[in-house]
């Protein structure tokens, strides 16, 4: 591929939406004449589509493989929204998911698959659900991808069952099935998930973020089954009261209340304290410190003999650990 060039959409279905991606693959069943000791083979680039469906998602690996006609390497790097019954493609339709090399020392090295805004799943009606657009992060060999998510406007679930939803590096989103209240199915490979839907016989009787948090300040984590959100806040001085709290959301529901653990930091006029309950030094007084946990957040507190200065700022992080409901 040395020039510009068009790839052409196929007649859009008359009832359904679907998802079509570019794929860029190398033939390795075309020799060149001027091949060298690089590799044979010719670049090439398709668009393969989607299967119509009224919650579309992009086309699986062996439609793919099947459009290349052989089991060639690929990357996807664009997705193409074919609405119902159009002649012509929007721009806005149209999703860059190319994975960019990380600049050197750049913080997409290495850490942990993680939602960074949006992905929300809200149930409608029914069975049904729809997530709203967002940005995910996904690790893959060690280097941490962004993904972005255009919004599902409905995705209707299976009923009497827990529907694990995650989505992979280059944007498929994977809806795992298993009985209600059954073990949780695999994470499958480079991806992240997004939520849990548990659903009865006729509408769903929950829909979770699932290893993702709601709260901005927060990041959440997945090994051997157990969760953990680790975030930050501050108590704003609002009154001179002796007496100061703070209410944070996990930004996600746990199963149990998990275990927390918070550590009051510095302060805008003085010090530090130490971490744990117990009396510690803050804005220049003995203080101190203990919180109250539920299975969907903690409210910290925070005391001292003598009164406050309003308008003061004392920072504290933050750890659960526990099951994800």
């Amino acid at each position: 591929m040395v020039a510009n060039f068009n790839l052409t959409v196929t007649t859009a279905d008359v009832s359904n939406p679907r998802i079509d991606v570019v794929v860029v693959y190398t033939d390795t069943s075309v020799t060149l004449a001027d091949d060298t000791a690089d590799g044979q083979g010719a670049s090439k680039a398709i668009l393969v589509a989607g299967p119509p469906n009224a919650s579309p998602a992009a086309p699986n690996d062996a439609a793919i493989q099947s459009a290349m006609g052989g089991s060639y390497a690929y990357t996807i790097v664009a997705q193409v929204r074919v609405e119902a019954g159009v002649s012509a493609i929007a721009a806005d339709k149209i999703t860059d998911v190319r994975t960019m090399a990380a600049p050197a020392l750049g913080l997409a090295y290495g850490g942990f698959s993680y939602i960074d805004s949006g992905c929300i799943w809200t149930a409608t009606s029914g069975l049904a659900a729809g997530m709203t657009a967002g940005l995910v992060y996904v690790v893959k060999s060690g280097i941490r991808l962004p993904v972005v998510l255009s919004a599902i406007a409905t995705h209707t679930f299976t009923a009497n069952k827990d529907t694990y939803v995650s989505v992979n590096v280059s944007g498929v989103v994977t809806y795992s099935e298993v009985a209600n209240n059954a073990t949780p199915p695999s994470l499958p490979a480079n991806s992240v998930w997004l939520a849990k839907v548990v659903s009865g016989a006729s509408t769903l009787s929950s829909v979770l973020p699932l290893y993702g948090s709601t709260n901005p300040r927060a990041v959440v984590t997945q090994s051997g089954g157990i969760t953990t959100v680790t975030g930050w806040d501050a108590i704003t001085v609002s009154s001179s009261s002796p007496t100061q709290t703070k209410t944070v959301s996990y930004g996600m529901t746990f199963a149990s209340i998990p275990n927390v653990m918070v550590s009051f930091g510095g302060d805008q006029v003085s010090g530090s304290v130490a971490l744990g309950n117990g009396g510690n030094n803050v804005q220049g007084k003995a203080a101190g410190k203990s919180y109250s946990e539920t299975t969907t957040g903690f409210e910290a507190y925070m005391w001292a003999d003598t009164n406050w200065v309003s308008g003061n700022i004392v920072y504290f992080k933050w750890t659960a650990v526990g099951i994800a409901a």
